[in-house]
């Protein structure tokens, strides 16, 4: 029939447009990337690290890895081989604890911050193809979670009660804006940026394009993880023992 033959087009045209890669974005979207690559289930392999991991990300092909002595581990996901590990600085301060890692298509970013306010906190950039150190850049007090919105980088500081929105080719800060008591994760939903506030359990709706506070919603107690579905945000709270 002449729909069928119009769908059969459809079709041809779509795996032209997909091979052609005529559906790719400047930027890389690692959440695009993380759904088309799955590896079946191993449940026996097991990698074993320097020092405690603390934080994941997973950039495609590979799972980098943050521990408390501010080493990043590059691990191959198909079959768990150390690919490298990378000591952030040379002379790591032990104060400081890693706040957040994410993945912007091309670099990996990681925070370490200060939770006794002397200093030192910093965000770090990383090559992912090669492990290279691109910089490290100076944080607010107790640099948390972090989050990427496609262009830029952002950065809770967690007692400035603020967050950072950073170019992500210089590290340099464009914009801080305010938020709630002791901002600790971040997740951007394709638009606007949530923060978590531990402290006056509150979520805070960030507008990514231009900072402006679209809403603050409250949340049990205490919310210190985030996660977007597609649909909804969902919080971690666990002085309550619950999700949201």
């Amino acid at each position: 029939s002449k729909y069928g033959w119009n769908r059969r087009l459809l079709r041809v045209a779509l795996a032209f447009c997909v091979a052609a890669g005529l559906f790719c974005h400047a930027q890389i979207n690692p959440n695009r990337v993380a759904q088309l690559r799955w590896y079946p289930a191993n449940t026996s392999a097991v990698v074993h690290l320097n020092s405690s991991p603390d934080l994941m990300v997973f950039d495609g092909a590979n799972v980098w890895v943050l521990d408390f002595v501010q080493t990043l581990t590059k691990v191959r996901a198909s079959d768990g081989t150390v690919l490298l590990s990378l000591a952030l600085l040379s002379n790591p301060d032990e104060v400081l604890s890693p706040g957040g890692i994410v993945f912007d298509g091309v670099n990996l970013w990681v925070s370490m911050g200060n939770p006794l306010d002397t200093g030192g906190d910093y965000v770090a950039k990383v090559r992912a193809s090669d492990g290279a150190l691109l910089g490290t850049f100076p944080a607010g007090h107790w640099a948390a979670g972090l989050a990427f919105d496609g262009t830029y980088l952002w950065v809770a500081n967690a007692h400035d009660y603020t967050v950072d929105k950073r170019r992500v080719d210089t590290g340099a800060v464009v914009a801080t804006y305010q938020v709630g008591e002791l901002p600790m994760a971040m997740v951007f939903d394709g638009t606007n940026v949530w923060v978590a506030n531990e402290d006056d359990c509150t979520v805070t709706k960030l507008r990514a394009s231009d900072g402006v506070t679209l809403g603050t919603f409250a949340t049990p107690v205490y919310p210190v993880a985030m996660t977007f579905d597609g649909s909804n945000i969902w919080t971690a709270n666990p002085d309550s023992r619950t999700v949201t």
